[in-house]
């Protein structure tokens, strides 16, 4: 059995650790240089003209006392703990009367958007150098209920009013401002304050904001659905939940899905550019995938606690149903999507036939429904980042090879640039198909303007259709089955007659129209002969269509 060795001089080494542990509890930061000084001082004193504190003797005095070198980090040290104690005890008076999910807390973080980690796995004998780091920065301003059920959308502030990268783009997945050096300041604050206002109106809540007391929070007017609480001075460190944890993990996972993007663009063969679009897009993600238990123990942390739940267990986890149900109730629930693909003029005849209100959807309101949607499906947590980062090549091929199925193979296939459409696997179907394939411009989306035209008429059918927010994927096929089945004002006909020669009989289809046609006897369908001329001359129509709307 190997026998621990103690130090050669004792009464040195005592002499050390005791001044050692003097300068940690008053936070003085310091080094092996200092300390071996330092030892050889005493050592003098002591009259040992022997000692000397070598390297070694400097890493097996560490050894011996389990010492570690770190870098200092933070700003706890400096608050004072009596007056964050303090802070927590009076905390429960202040949550009086708010729910849990109605109380939130909001802070900025810089963000080096280009940043990539500064640890990985190498070889041992490999020398482990990067290159400079990218000082671009954004500032970024999180909002988060004490919950984590309700994740408020980011604020990015960044130099450029009106980036390059930003050229066609309609929608954004999360809030953008510019000023000159990229900082939030106290009219940015209120503008933001102001549209968390309006949100919460709407949704008739109620919510206590916790902030800090920088100088860009002086400006808080006093708003309807916010009331406004300052952490106290100089100790955000310890008393602002986003500080405890939230903001490390969101860096965290954030640098995590910029390696992601490397690796995607390396085995594509392609360049990698990170810009404020894509930092943007990568915000979002990151900050959906925040879990809620994490964002729940760091407001645990800083003492935000009701009542009624003070004891040793962590708070629960509640899933992200409020949130939904307060957005879907906004929206309008209806059978009937005929109406969203027709013209007006039955509509209103249904109004003077009914004497019920007939509710409308906006198309602000369908687009939030959606925006919804695709929220929720990112915060599954049982599913891969992949199927909602973007669809896989993999994934792309099976869906048209279906298409091709039900549909036949088409002359063309029109895509824009994404990754699944360029890469070598699907140039590679499409070419054993024999079916051209046509990329749009970057930055264009109105180059596909077919699939744009589609896209507009399904955001409000879903919308009006859909009763629950988790029934949206049982409504699909019938919002394909209307569409395919409406007269087109361009053509003057179905898409389904001038693809098959015969009008689709589905569960949707409008009953009165349909009892109509069996009547007349006009439901019959178009023979071989035929279908050409009818194409020809909904072709002829379509162009007579597009003069009309020339002039």
């Amino acid at each position: 059995r190997k026998r621990k060795r103690g130090p050669d001089f004792s009464d040195v080494e005592e002499c050390v650790f005791k001044w050692f542990k003097q300068c940690r509890d008053a936070n003085v930061s310091t080094g092996g240089p200092i300390l071996k000084e330092k030892a050889e001082n005493f050592a003098k004193s002591l009259s040992h003209e022997q000692f000397k504190a070598s390297n070694g003797w400097l890493e097996n005095f560490k050894k011996r006392h389990d010492i570690s070198f770190r870098k200092v980090c933070g700003e706890s040290a400096g608050v004072s703990d009596n007056v964050v104690n303090e802070w927590k005890i009076n905390l429960s008076e202040l949550l009086e009367g708010y729910k849990p999910c109605d109380i939130f807390n909001a802070d900025e973080t810089a963000l080096f958007y280009k940043c990539m980690p500064d640890k990985t796995l190498t070889f041992k004998n490999e020398k482990c150098s990067g290159g400079k780091h990218s000082k671009e920065r954004l500032t970024l301003l999180l909002a988060v209920n004490m919950t984590g059920t309700d994740k408020l959308k980011p604020l990015i502030i960044g130099k450029s009013k009106n980036p390059r990268c930003f050229a066609g783009v309609k929608s954004f997945p999360v809030n953008y401002t510019a000023n000159k050096k990229a900082w939030m300041t106290s009219e940015l604050f209120a503008e933001w304050l102001l549209r968390i206002d309006k949100q919460m109106k709407i949704q008739k809540l109620k919510i206590l904001l916790f902030i800090d007391n920088c100088p860009a929070h002086n400006i808080i007017p006093n708003y309807q659905a916010i009331k406004v609480k300052f952490l106290p001075p100089n100790t955000t460190s310890k008393s602002q939940p986003l500080d405890q944890g939230i903001i490390k993990t969101f860096k965290t996972l954030y640098r995590k899905e910029i390696v992601r993007k490397i690796i995607s663009d390396m085995d594509d063969e392609k360049s990698t550019v990170i810009d404020i679009l894509q930092a943007m897009r990568i915000v979002h993600k990151t900050w959906r995938n925040i879990a809620t238990s994490t964002i729940v123990n760091c407001f645990r942390t800083c003492g935000f606690v009701l009542e009624s739940e003070k004891d040793d267990t962590l708070m629960p986890i509640i899933e992200n149903t409020d949130t939904d149900d307060r957005e879907w109730a906004m929206i309008a629930n209806h059978d009937d999507i005929t109406d969203s693909v027709r013209g007006t003029e039955d509509v209103d005849d249904i109004e003077e036939a009914s004497s019920e209100p007939v509710h409308r959807v906006s198309m602000k309101q369908a687009t939030a429904a959606l925006i919804l949607l695709r929220t929720f499906t990112e915060q599954l947590s049982n599913v891969d980042d992949k199927v909602y980062s973007a669809l896989n090549t993999e994934e792309v091929i099976k869906y048209v090879k279906e298409y091709f199925r039900t549909y036949s193979k088409p002359k063309r296939l029109i895509s824009d640039r994404g990754t699944a459409f360029t890469s070598n696997d699907f140039k590679t179907f499409l070419s054993r198909e024999s079916v051209e394939q046509v990329l749009i411009a970057t930055g264009t989306p109105r180059a596909n303007g077919q699939v744009e035209v589609v896209n507009q008429s399904i955001t409000p059918m879903i919308a009006k259709i859909v009763k629950h927010s988790d029934e949206w994927d049982q409504v699909l096929s019938k919002v394909e089955f209307a569409i395919n089945n409406t007269i087109h004002k361009a053509t003057g006909q179905t898409p389904s007659k001038l693809l098959f020669g015969i009008e689709q009989v589905g569960e949707i289809t409008d009953k009165v129209r349909y009892a109509l046609d069996v009547l007349n006897e006009t439901n019959e369908s178009v023979d071989a002969d035929n279908l050409l001329k009818l194409r020809e001359t909904a072709s002829d129509h379509k162009l007579k269509t597009q003069e009309c709307d020339s002039v």
